[in-house]
């Protein structure tokens, strides 16, 4: 991603299948599910039904560079379609941090990574569907940032094990409406070419430091001889 210099720049990641993995994971009671991959489902489950759980995972593509100054990252996903029951209305679910490398064309529920319990991206209860979510991913994208190689993406998984529930989102294999992710980014660094001017009197107002540094400028006056001076600006 590239922005201007000490200026903030929205950014939206919205790009095709080709860099955004995707896959359902499901466990179906009696059959054989839980070793089948669907990586090419126009549609990510988060599902509960009957003993029968259906997760997805999900990952974006992208390296981040570790001079970017991250202040938002909203991750969108179209909701298809929501069900749950009248005695168990609870069909939230939770976007974990995946702790291990996967590849969406052979992952499966039997042979999925581990997950983090902490650090997780809560998804509420929805009544009705289509319509668009949005969720702050800003600590997940922020984690990564330190280090890109260990961006597994996030398993999506029902917080509940009762009843009937579930909401569908668009996957990336769809032609409208994918996941995608909104950055406001910035580029703070020693080049920032801004300067503070110094004041004669306090007025409230403050000042950023880059990289621990403030810059300032003021004007000023140089006795020569006599009443004579000289005007110089200090940087």
């Amino acid at each position: 991603l590239v922005g201007l210099n000490c200026e903030d720049v929205d950014i939206a990641f919205n790009p095709g299948p080709e860099f955004i993995d995707d896959a359902v994971l499901r466990h179906n009671i009696g059959n054989t599910d839980r070793f089948n991959n669907y990586h090419n489902t126009a549609i990510l489950n988060m599902a509960y039904a009957a003993g029968e759980t259906s997760r997805s995972v999900l990952r974006f593509r992208i390296w981040l560079d570790e001079v970017l100054q991250l202040s938002k990252a909203a991750l969108s996903l179209m909701v298809k379609d929501v069900r749950y029951t009248l005695f168990s209305p609870d069909n939230s679910g939770s976007m974990y941090l995946l702790d291990g490398d996967w590849n969406e064309r052979f992952i499966t529920f039997s042979s999925q990574p581990d997950y983090l319990p902490s650090g997780f991206i809560p998804i509420p209860s929805l009544g009705t569907a289509p319509q668009l979510s949005t969720f702050d991913a800003l600590n997940s994208f922020e984690l990564w940032q330190q280090n890109n190689a260990e961006n597994f993406g996030w398993v999506i998984s029902p917080n509940s094990a009762a009843g009937v529930n579930s909401q569908n989102f668009h996957s990336s294999d769809t032609t409208v409406s994918r996941p995608k992710v909104d950055f406001t980014i910035s580029v703070y660094n020693g080049d920032c070419l801004s300067y503070s001017e110094m004041k004669r009197k306090l007025d409230g107002g403050y000042s950023y430091a880059v990289n621990g540094k403030l810059k300032f400028t003021t004007d000023e006056e140089y006795e020569v001889s006599g009443s004579n001076y000289l005007p110089f600006k200090i940087y």
